[in-house]
């Protein structure tokens, strides 16, 4: 299976920035921001009917989460206001002579709604231009509700057999994946510690690629974080 989709925002909408008073842009990133916010908690309570309905909705949350994040590093710049333009033109509009400042920036923002009409980023587009990314799905993986690691299976199979002194019996697929979480020490002590090593490795990098497809809304990065963080004090610990 697969299907498009795409985890990366669409671009930020105000291409007419350099012409936009910076009021005026910091009104339009707020306005962004909070139709981006309340579209995604209308997102996140919708009630998704099949698997690939759930990690469609979990990809679009992210992209709207990336426009949002977006928007706040654009309001941080601006406020921080190092340039001082904002806070000159804050002191324009509150001068002796308002109106002349008025009637400026009134001819600024029509100019800017006249070569681009629509400055406030749209929901629709984002939910359209954002399938653009493959995320693909294996038949067993079912759109991210089974893991399909019969790749590292075989591996495994190889490995104990090549380090099998005797009678070798193959551990079924089954039985595989329900000691994914057990490392095998006797393996990785015998000559085959490279090898086993090694598809250790093979088998985190899927079942990372494999979370990041199917809930990318999890903070991975910060579970890997702690795990190491953990073991490296097991491990000085002895």
């Amino acid at each position: 299976y697969k299907r498009q989709v795409s985890t990366q925002s669409t671009g930020h909408t105000h291409t007419h920035s350099a012409t936009m008073s910076r009021l005026e842009l910091i009104r339009a990133n707020h306005e962004e921001a909070e139709r981006f916010q309340a579209g995604l908690v209308k997102l996140m309570h919708a009630t998704p009917v099949t698997p690939k309905v759930r990690a469609d909705q979990a990809h679009l949350a992210v992209a709207y989460l990336d426009r949002i994040a977006k928007c706040g590093e654009t309001l941080k710049t601006l406020y921080a206001d190092e340039d001082g333009e904002k806070a000159a033109e804050a002191a324009r509009i509150g001068s002796d002579e308002p109106f002349g400042a008025f009637y400026e920036q009134l001819r600024e923002l029509r100019d800017v709604a006249r070569r681009a009409p629509r400055v406030v980023g749209d929901l629709d587009n984002v939910l359209t231009g954002a399938m653009t990314q493959e995320v693909r799905f294996s038949g067993d993986e079912r759109y991210g509700r089974c893991l399909d690691v019969h790749d590292a299976h075989e591996r495994y199979v190889e490995l104990k057999r090549a380090s099998s002194t005797g009678t070798f019996h193959a551990p079924d697929y089954s039985f595989f994946v329900s000691q994914l979480g057990v490392f095998d020490d006797g393996m990785w002590r015998s000559c085959a510690r490279d090898k086993y090593t090694e598809h250790v490795g093979l088998l985190r990098e899927y079942l990372c690629d494999f979370i990041r497809r199917a809930h990318p809304l999890y903070d991975l990065a910060g579970k890997l974080t702690e795990i190491e963080a953990d073991f490296a004090g097991r491990y000085e610990s002895g």
